[in-house]
């Protein structure tokens, strides 16, 4: 067989049949050759049987196993292998779920870093033998390279300065190749620690652990996130009394906040008419009560201040207009207006000015009379 592609792995996603699924472009020497895994999905996925135990199925993603799971086809044909799943491996009480369409199946070539051919002096050259050892050492070649290109690397177009030579313009590399490129602390010394770049460009770890102040960040966020939608319901919230945010997660609002009993928003005490706020708002108490009726109480038998100054019910105990201009009593009582006692006083004066003219002029007249 010959080797005219660099193709060494295939991924592909389930359809919840047995197969067979072409692996275009893969050629092997042997079935033990090609490694199958399973990315096994969030939810309705398929489930292979774990093996030796047909009665569980395999809890996380894996490796399959060759003869058990799958089967390979053309292996040393030189045509495309072809990989067929067994319907006995993916068989979980008597309920047949092969990888579905939410299942991602990766196959890959790789082939064992030796060479089992053995050549003797003088035997019988067999160009078929040697062929087989090529096509051998070209998959391996192929494998580390599918490996190095998942590597992370530093680019080849780099200029380099650790020569020193007028030959080598610019500083993109930065430092030495060993300093820059190689990890050197130990294994105790990076234990809970990120990859970093020093303030050289060099290549080290981290001094702190970054997932525990990742933890930190992603408990101060929610923290944060529960303090800002508290405070926004002590605002602004008209439709009931203020919420107590104290469960976001993953930078997700709580759900179920708890309601603070007889705790209202700053925006109802100012303009609300919340019919649970028996205190009023100062919008009530300065116009009126319920929508805003003069005549209506704010809470229990007071008005708003509206309603105290011009306002005519007599529940009210008089407004100060009825109280200066009512010409009935403001309060239902006895009790008069500035205006009426005001007309009371000037009717009883017009008439005491009437009686005491009429009373001198009798004077006068009965003087005359009796020849005074």
């Amino acid at each position: 067989m010959t080797v005219t592609t660099t193709t060494a792995r295939f991924s592909y996603v389930g359809d919840g049949n047995a197969g067979p699924d072409t692996a275009t472009g893969i050629k092997v020497l042997a079935a033990t050759d090609v490694k199958v895994y399973w990315n096994k999905a969030t939810s309705g996925s398929g489930t292979p049987v774990t093996v030796g135990d047909t009665s569980t199925a395999m809890s996380a993603s894996g490796y399959l196993t060759l003869n058990t799971h799958y089967t390979v086809q053309n292996a040393g044909t030189g045509n495309d292998i072809t990989i067929t799943l067994i319907a006995s491996g993916w068989t979980i009480s008597s309920t047949l779920a092969y990888a579905t369409s939410s299942d991602s199946l990766v196959v890959t070539r790789e082939v064992p870093y030796t060479q089992p051919s053995n050549y003797q002096n003088n035997d019988t050259f067999d160009a078929e033998t040697l062929e087989q050892s090529l096509d051998r050492s070209t998959m391996q070649i192929q494998q580390l390279s599918d490996v190095a290109d998942r590597n992370i690397v530093f680019s080849s177009t780099l200029a380099d300065s650790e020569f020193n030579s007028a030959s080598v313009s610019g500083t993109d590399f930065g430092t030495a190749r060993e300093r820059a490129s190689t990890v050197v602390a130990s294994k105790t010394s990076r234990a809970n620690k990120a990859l970093r770049f020093d303030a050289n460009g060099d290549i080290g770890v981290s001094t702190y652990d970054p997932d525990t102040y990742a933890t930190t960040a992603d408990t101060y966020r929610n923290d944060a996130l529960d303090s800002r939608d508290t405070a926004e319901d002590y605002a602004t919230r008209t439709a009931g009394t203020v919420r107590h945010f104290d469960g976001a997660t993953n930078n997700t609002s709580d759900a179920s906040p708890s309601a603070q009993s007889g705790v209202y928003s700053s925006k109802e005490w100012a303009v609300g008419t919340q019919s649970g706020n028996t205190d009023g708002s100062a919008k009530q108490w300065a116009l009126g009560g319920g929508s805003f009726v003069s005549a209506t109480a704010v809470s229990g038998s007071n008005y708003s201040a509206k309603e105290y100054a011009v306002g005519d019910s007599t529940a009210t105990g008089g407004s100060a207009k009825a109280w200066a201009t009512d010409s009935s009593s403001p309060d239902g009582s006895s009790d008069k207006s500035a205006k009426t006692y005001a007309s009371e006083a000037s009717s009883s004066a017009d008439s005491a000015s009437t009686s005491a003219a009429t009373a001198q002029a009798t004077s006068i007249a009965m003087a005359i009379a009796l020849g005074g």
